[in-house]
């Protein structure tokens, strides 16, 4: 290892060197005087970390102050994504507001934003599914290869780098680039000289494990920092006489740190990269400098620390400053090399552009007319990044694709927008599961255990078939094809949807607020409906269903068992711009259903049941207010029991009992506060919020001993918690002359 005296003592040396350069050229020549010496290119080698890798955005912005010319740049994992964008011409100030105000836990998720996601994947939150997704393909399971895609970082990468050309060669732009990745087949270390600049930095920053392999042509990458987590040599080959070597990486973990097989993984990575960092720094040579944050405090994972980092990093540089100040140049003289830096960038597309062109590349399965009618991008249209991205985040929310991304990029006279959608590769068939559970003080306690088996991308008009298995105190299996038609624009927006179920579920019935009875309700029903998708955020459905039931008595020595059919025209419109399923702090939900019971459809009674749903919401800052309502209403001869209308329970008259009141009549109003009061940073939740709600209903014209037709009120409190398992609550209800009511919910109330 070389030594710090030995490093200040070549430094000096080179001092020597470079002030004489300097000199040469400020003397003028003369006939036969020589040429000045050319100034020593200076290199810097930026290695992985994960969130220290922030810190190369301090220690750029020192070397800037200093002066210090950078010629070449070599980065690994987080140092490529520092490195590229610095590289490609972004200034280095905008590169560091943009990481201070990067929301880098919604970066590493997977999950658009709920506005983007298809009609089809909003409806599955009613359902609670978890989030693990396990892919049927050839008669086995397969696991995705990493915890998240990446598919966000993607879009910060082409932000960042939007000075680069769609694809081109790294020397060619305002710094010359390399980025190290792994080859995930061979095991050896790969550089990246040229292509898309975005997928390079994601290939070098898939950290194995955590963000799934990277795939461009034929191979498939893994981090860089597996082979060359500081890329000396790297930066030295492209032609740097000194190297200025940047280590942020993550020491080894303790002891009482590798008890899990998340430690024992995380040091396993981490073996692996010192290993080949001891190298690295082996390697330096007298005159090289070498740059190391103190950034004990910081772990690899400590996005919320990325300011910190930054700080650390220009704090590091600045110590070494005497040292460094040799490299200077002077000031004139610098401005004019960031100048001649800067006039390589490549000139941005800009909304005077026209996109020309749209190829799409990548698909096996996918239809690219609904891809097309998705992205909602013509050709003829200007270019509009905040209308690319969006777009981009609308394919994706479809659900079909492991990554989608996007580069332009011009042929001749026109601009091409070159879009990439790569499926998921351990799908198209998915087995996903949901849970949910519920417990009160009145001994009342709920599981429900879901298992979906869904095949996607069907046929080649990308049909989606569905089958649930359902488990607990409801038990139920349903199958349901959806069908779109073919062609294009609405068209391509209609589907028709067959469905069968067959489900059984408990019904319970109160008198003065105790259990007087139940019954077991099994039905079996076949439907068929056409669907229609009136925007992203709107369905309509019509269609036709039959269906037969039995109520078998399971509590009530007085109730009668009965049988009885159902069959009728059934109508649905959904309006959901809801930004979250289970927390909702901005948009509004509407509903309407209608059915019409029919005995020329081979129902036993005629009658008519609609029902209007509403739910609005509006933030400030962490402050919510949400306000909703319901009401429904039977006319007609009357409908059975188990069709009539229920509140009471969690939200829906929180003082009492879930579905203690039941009516042909329904009416019900609430307003609710919940403030978002911490977010989490851990894999098993985001936010915790506290809330109090206000709740008027009743449910009247039920013609049993059962109807209670008074107006009631209630109020709740809660505090809920956002789960990878779906909503958490603790709730208490109240209301007057009735004994409090505690809650505990795992899924939706």
């Amino acid at each position: 290892m070389i030594s710090l005296h030995s490093l200040r003592a070549a430094s000096l040396f080179l001092a020597l060197i470079f002030v004489a350069g300097h000199a040469a050229g400020q003397v003028t020549r003369t006939e036969n005087s020589p040429a000045p010496k050319p100034r020593l290119k200076i290199g810097l080698a930026l290695s992985g970390g994960g969130a220290r890798g922030a810190a190369h955005v301090g220690v750029i912005k020192v070397l800037e102050e200093l002066r210090i010319p950078i010629d070449y740049i070599a980065g690994t994992s987080m140092g490529a994504l520092v490195g590229a964008a610095y590289a490609s011409g972004t200034p280095i100030s905008e590169l560091e507001s943009r990481l201070e105000k990067a929301d880098w836990g919604d970066l590493l998720t997977d999950t658009s934003p709920r506005e983007d996601r298809s009609f089809q994947r909003k409806e599955e939150d009613q359902t609670r599914l978890l989030k693990l997704e396990l892919g049927v393909k050839d008669g086995s399971v397969r696991l995705p290869a990493g915890a998240i895609s990446g598919q966000k970082l993607d879009t910060l990468f082409s932000l960042i780098t939007r000075s680069a050309p769609g694809s081109t060669d790294f020397d060619r732009l305002p710094i010359p680039f390399r980025a190290v990745a792994t080859d995930a087949e061979t095991g050896l270390m790969v550089v990246f000289d040229r292509g898309r600049l975005p997928d390079a930095m994601r290939a070098s920053m898939s950290v194995p494990g955590a963000i799934a392999p990277y795939p461009i042509g034929a191979n498939i990458y893994l981090d860089g920092g597996l082979t060359r987590n500081l890329p000396v040599d790297v930066v030295r080959n492209m032609g740097a006489d000194i190297v200025i070597a940047v280590n942020i990486s993550s020491p080894l973990l303790k002891r009482n740190e590798i008890l899990s097989i998340v430690g024992v993984s995380l040091q396993m990575i981490n073996i692996l990269t010192e290993q080949n960092m001891r190298a690295s720094l082996e390697s330096l040579r007298l005159g090289d400098y070498l740059i190391s944050p103190a950034l004990d405090t910081i772990g690899a994972t400590d996005f919320s620390l990325v300011q910190d980092a930054i700080t650390l990093g220009a704090a590091a540089t600045r110590e070494q400053a005497p040292l460094l100040e040799i490299l200077a140049l002077p000031p004139g003289l610098f401005a004019a090399h960031r100048s001649a830096q800067t006039a390589r960038a490549a000139i941005p597309f800009t909304a005077n552009d026209r996109i020309d062109e749209i190829r799409v590349t990548g698909l096996q399965r996918a239809n690219e007319q609904e891809l097309m009618r998705t992205l909602g991008i013509k050709p003829g249209d200007p270019v509009d990044f905040k209308k690319l991205n969006i777009g981009i985040s609308r394919v994706y929310g479809s659900g079909y694709f492991e990554r989608v991304s996007y580069g332009l990029t011009t042929d001749g006279n026109r601009n091409i927008l070159a879009v990439t959608a790569l499926e998921k590769p351990w799908g198209p068939n998915y087995l996903r599961f949901g849970l949910s559970m519920a417990a009160d003080t009145a001994g009342e306690g709920r599981f429900n255990l879901l298992m979906r088996y869904q095949q996607t991308q069907f046929n080649s008009a990308g049909a989606e078939w569905r089958h649930d298995f359902q488990v607990g105190r409801d038990r139920r299996f349903a199958s349901q094809f959806q069908q779109p038609f073919g062609g294009t624009g609405i068209a391509n927006a209609l589907s028709i949807v067959p469905a069968v179920e067959v489900a059984r579920r408990p019904i319970d019935l109160y008198l003065d607020g105790k259990r007087a009875g139940q019954y077991q309700i099994t039905s079996r029903t076949a439907s068929f409906d056409f669907a229609a998708d009136l925007g992203r955020d709107a369905i309509a459905r019509i269609g036709v269903l039959r269906s037969n039931t039995d109520a078998a008595v399971n509590i009530g020595a007085l109730l009668p068992d009965f049988k009885s059919k159902q069959g009728g025209l059934r109508f649905r419109s959904v309006f959901d711009n809801l930004d979250d399923a289970n927390f909702p702090r901005a948009g509004r939900m509407a509903s309407f259903d209608y059915f019409a019971s029919l005995k020329s459809i081979g129902a036993s009674d005629e009658y008519r049941k609609y029902e209007v749903n509403y739910q609005d919401n509006i933030s400030f800052g962490r402050h919510t207010f949400s306000v909703a309502g319901r009401y429904g209403r039977i006319t007609g001869a009357g409908a059975p029991i188990f069709e009539q209308f229920s509140l009471g329970g969690f939200l829906q008259l929180s003082g009492y009992r879930p579905s203690e009141l039941i009516g042909q009549t329904l009416s019900f109003g609430r307003l609710a506060y919940y403030q978002q009061m911490s977010n989490l940073q851990n894999p098993f939740g985001k936010s915790i919020y506290m809330g109090v709600s206000a709740e008027l209903g009743r449910a009247s014209g039920n013609l049993t001993l059962f109807s209670d037709d008074r107006m009631k009120s209630s109020y709740g409190l809660f505090t809920g918690f956002d789960t990878v398992f779906g909503p958490l609550f603790l709730g208490y209800g109240k209301a007057p002359q009735r004994s409090a009511n505690f809650y505990l919910f795992l899924g939706q109330p």
